[in-house]
């Protein structure tokens, strides 16, 4: 790009002044494009700038001019007090050029100032630079605690074969910062001495260095597939002291599905740690589906309630292999036995998982569902309810329409909604039934649009009955269905209900009547753009643009003389899109036929 006159820098200059800190950032984007000298002095200042964003954007100004002078101020911005100075230039020399910003960093890595040191081993990690390698190798050996874990991080994001030498060494140091950077580091290795090195790591006296040990075996699967020894070590971990590695290895175990895993996982769904059960419920369901099915069909009659959880958990991160619906079958007849636990907690967990394989047999599933959606538990019956909507089929209909009645008002919604999705007109009268009589208004109102789904005219009188009772708080629905089904003889009941008392019912109302298009409904609309609600008025707009056509015109052009700015303003846009139509109607050249 061609860089500006630095005569232009002298208004950016003042522009920094501005008292708008959106402006100064503007002028920083700018003055990076000129690119003098002169400009980076000026960008040295605004990172002393009030404003936070300010002092981002200076930083990667400064990146952009890319000057000697530039990489200069940048690397002495890492040793400022300010985070989001510090941070920004650490990034913003990542960024950089290697081959002109390496040599500067890896200068200001063996400075005195920690911050500096730090800020420039980030940078140097991050640009993946191979010539900073030497240098952060001489500084594993330096007294520092503190210079020995940024070389040993820095190395870790750089990823070179020359540090896999040093590994040993670096698992060696006395300081368990270092060991565990040198452990997540060894996990980017993928060579076999990096194995045996990461094994060893998980028998070392700090927790954290062995959760990293074991995350890094986690991320190289292949090479732990194809080692029994690894994997053995692993096994051993599920016992460890510290539930954090106890937490990795039940992952890692997951990840190579190593089937002698199977009962040592099964005895972790008992663990005390919540985090540790869910993922060996996970790594459980990615094993040999078969065989562990029989075994969880086991655990889920333990008397550990966390291990019946943890079963009830694993059957929904079950993948069947072999005859899948034989697998699939088995596995709801463990969630049925699963949803008549006396814990609730391991009912919730079987609701959890019935949601999670759904999918795969949903007949199957509706069943299990259906015959657990009277619990007594209410997270129970409303994580069922929440499937409901995914399984409608017109096999389902008899079984939804008992939902109907169900005592818990979350479930009588989901289910008329999901009778709405089968699209069934043996729906239709339960619906009714429950639009005009049910005592609470959400599921009034479900019930209604589930009426409109379904597009049938038998339910147009029994809905404008609804729209036009007073006490029935699903109004709103009822206006919704109308629209969808595009009852005309509804269109006056809906003109009634733009000024209900009720938002969601005018605004229902307005969206109906956009879609019948109804001429008489013109003038009740254009009241209806002086509504207090916004978005009645925004809908009530849309329609107006559905209906109005060139025959309206004259009532159009008389709105444009309108004190309200909303309705002048749609006056204007519909008489151009009338105006725009008869234009494309008219033949551009009349004489050829």
């Amino acid at each position: 790009m061609e860089k500006r006159n630095p005569g232009q820098r002298c208004p950016l200059t003042a522009a920094l002044g501005d008292e708008d800190y959106s402006v100064r950032i503007e002028a920083v984007k700018a003055l990076s494009l000129i690119g003098s000298e002169k400009v980076v002095e000026v960008l040295t200042d605004a990172l002393g700038d009030r404003n936070r964003a300010v002092r981002l954007e200076a930083t990667d100004a400064l990146v952009k001019i890319g000057s000697k002078k530039a990489l200069e101020v940048l690397v002495l911005a890492l040793g400022s007090k300010d985070d989001f100075v510090r941070f920004g230039a650490i990034g913003a020399l990542s960024r950089a050029n290697p081959r002109e910003a390496a040599d500067p960093l890896i200068k200001a890595f063996q400075e005195e100032n920690k911050l500096v040191r730090l800020g420039a081993a980030e940078a140097l990690g991050q640009m993946g630079s191979e010539r900073a390698v030497e240098p952060f190798l001489v500084a594993l050996q330096d007294e520092d605690e503190f210079v020995r874990w940024i070389a040993a991080k820095a190395l870790g994001k750089i990823k070179s074969d020359r540090v896999s030498e040093r590994f040993t060494d670096i698992l060696e140091d006395k300081s368990h910062y270092v060991r565990r950077e040198a452990a997540k580091a060894i996990g980017t290795a993928c060579s076999d001495k990096a194995l045996e090195h990461l094994i060893s790591a998980l028998s070392d006296e700090d927790e954290f260095v062995r959760k990293a040990a074991a995350e890094a075996l986690g991320e190289i699967v292949p090479e732990i597939a194809d080692s029994g020894t690894a994997a053995d070590a692993l096994v051993r971990m599920l016992n460890d002291k510290s539930h954090f590695v106890r937490l990795e290895a039940a992952k890692a175990l997951g990840m190579i599905r190593f089937r002698e895993a199977i009962y040592p996982l099964l005895f972790v769904l008992g663990d005390e740690n919540r985090f540790v059960r869910k993922e060996a419920a996970k790594a459980i369901g990615q094993l040999e589906s078969e065989r562990v099915l029989e075994l969880l069909s086991q655990a889920l009659m333990s008397e550990n309630q966390f291990v019946r959880q943890g079963a009830a958990r694993a059957l929904g991160q079950m993948n069947p292999d072999g005859n899948r619906n034989q697998m699939s079958d088995k596995v709801f007849d463990s969630l049925d036995s699963a949803f008549e636990d006396k814990d609730k907690l391991v009912r919730r967990e079987a609701a959890r998982s019935l949601e999670n394989i759904s999918k795969n047999m949903p007949e199957r599933a509706f069943k299990s569902l259906i015959n657990a959606l009277d619990d007594e538990d209410d997270e129970v019956r409303r994580l069922l309810a929440g499937i409901l909507t995914c399984l409608g089929s017109e096999k389902a209909v008899p079984r939804l329409v008992s939902a109907l009645k169900s005592h818990d008002p979350v479930v009588r919604r989901f289910a008329a909604e999901a009778l709405g999705q089968t699209g069934s007109e043996k729906a239709i009268e339960p619906l009714i039934d429950t639009m005009l009589s049910d005592t609470i208004g959400f599921v009034k109102g479900e019930a209604a649009r589930a009426l409109g789904k379904i597009h049938s005219g038998k339910a147009v009188e029994p809905l404008v009955s609804a729209l036009l009772d007073e006490n029935n708080e699903g109004k709103w629905g009822a206006a919704e269905a109308l629209g969808r089904i595009k009852a005309e003889s509804a269109a006056a009941p809906l003109i009634l209900a733009l000024e209900d008392k009720d938002d969601f019912t005018r605004l229902a109302a307005a969206k109906a009547l956009g879609r019948i298009k109804p001429k008489k409904a013109i003038e009740p609309l254009i009241n209806t753009l002086y509504d207090q609600n916004r978005f009645v008025k925004a809908e009530a707009a849309g329609a107006l643009m559905k209906i109005c056509t060139k025959e309206d015109k004259e009532q159009m052009q008389n709105l444009l003389d309108s004190e309200n700015e909303l309705a002048a303003n749609l006056a204007f846009e519909i008489l151009e899109e009338i105006e725009m139509e008869e234009l494309s109607k008219t033949r551009v050249f009349p004489d050829l036929q």
